[in-house]
């Protein structure tokens, strides 16, 4: 069963193409690694799979929902971490999880969990600027 459908992705940045008609098909399980040179289009093609962005043109299905219309229903089950963590650095470990459960509307009650579950549980007091580069990578993969 096909988890992701992409059909004709193309992006466009001004006269510039970030990505040129990519079809893709994810199958539920399958693993998929993304290559290529330096502006390729990797980023490009992984925000829009994430709802991040919209394409130019093409079409993409998620869970079979149109990912253009559904944005928001399908950013409530898709997790993304870019190569900056996106993190708030004055606030806690447990203080960003806070905040983006609220504007994801998630259970806040998760946050204790999700710190154990990526090994932060004992720096959840440490301010985001504090955590090692490595640490932050962790609490972000938590906060998506």
């Amino acid at each position: 069963m096909s988890v992701i459908v992409a059909s004709s992705l193309t992006q466009r940045f001004g006269s510039e193409v970030g990505l040129d008609g990519v079809d893709l098909d994810v199958d539920a399980g399958e693993h998929v690694a993304v290559l290529g040179d330096n502006g390729a289009g990797k980023t490009t093609l992984l925000r829009i799979l994430a709802t991040a962005a919209r394409p130019t043109s093409g079409r993409i299905e998620i869970f079979g929902l149109n990912a253009t219309i559904e944005r928001q229903r399908l950013r409530a089950v898709i997790g993304f971490v870019a190569h900056a963590p996106g993190l708030y650095p004055a606030l806690s470990a447990a203080e960003n999880l806070e905040f983006y459960c609220t504007l994801q509307g998630v259970d806040r009650g998760r946050v204790a969990e999700v710190l154990e579950l990526v090994g932060l549980a004992e720096l959840a007091g440490r301010p985001a600027d504090k955590l090692s580069r490595g640490a932050q990578q962790r609490l972000a993969i938590g906060r998506a």
